[in-house]
């Protein structure tokens, strides 16, 4: 069996890709926060939520980036 190499390039693309799914989540906390006009402390006491969807983002990216990758793959 061979073995998977994950280069440090594409790790750092990752790193990339779930530190912004984990801002935009915390940003959409944050209006959330602010249209129903509750109390800022939510912002760290819904870590958990948070957490969540950063995760939904990242699994969301992870599919559109494979569509696009099969989809410039079957033009070439």
């Amino acid at each position: 069996m061979k073995d998977i190499i994950i280069t440090t390039q594409r790790q750092k693309t990752e790193l990339k890709f779930i530190l912004i799914s984990f801002v935009l989540a915390l940003v959409v906390n944050a209006i959330g926060v602010l249209l129903y006009d509750t109390q800022w402390c939510e912002l760290y006491t819904q870590w958990l939520w948070d957490l969540i969807f950063t995760g939904l983002i990242y699994g969301a990216s992870i599919v559109i980036r494979l569509m696009i990758h099969c989809f410039k793959k079957k033009k070439s």
